[in-house]
């Protein structure tokens, strides 16, 4: 039995593969949470960023073009969980990556006021970064919990 990915499912994964590679200065991070962090995945190098985002590319064009690309196999076991905890943490990146554009809304909304300094703003944004990245880690998951399902369906109906 075969799962079908969801539309919002399809979105979800692209926007997960999409704000892992795009640097978050374009999505409003200030200049300190940067060296605070190190600037995420981009902190690697150019080259092997420039390699990640035309693979990552090329996976939401086939997201996009082909509707089974995202299917699994409908298991019961932890494979499922893993399924879902994938989802979740895909979830909380793409809310993390877009909440870094909302760093001062969000820091006035929870302290009242900017604190000496912007220090409000400083730690806001350092979490958002941080949730942010989970996004990758989530598809990583979600793509192994595809997998132990084709290899689980595999190993329980060894003639298909």
């Amino acid at each position: 039995m075969s799962i079908r990915a969801s539309g919002f499912l399809k979105v979800l994964y692209c926007l997960a593969l999409l704000l892992s590679v795009i640097p978050a200065p374009f999505l409003g991070e200030s200049g300190w949470v940067g060296l605070a962090t190190g600037r995420g995945i981009l902190a690697g190098g150019m080259l092997s960023s420039l390699a990640m985002f035309i693979a990552f590319i090329y996976r939401i064009f086939l997201v996009i073009k082909f509707k089974n690309t995202l299917s699994a196999v409908y298991v019961k076991s932890i494979t499922a969980l893993i399924r879902k905890l994938g989802i979740f943490l895909m979830i909380l990146g793409v809310f993390g990556a877009l909440s870094i554009c909302f760093t001062r809304i969000i820091a006035l909304g929870i302290f009242g006021h900017p604190g000496q300094g912007g220090i409000a703003y400083f730690a806001v944004g350092v979490y958002a970064h941080l949730i942010s990245s989970l996004g990758l880690p989530g598809v990583i998951i979600f793509e192994a919990s595809r997998l132990f399902g084709f290899e689980q369906s595999l190993r329980e109906n060894p003639e298909n």
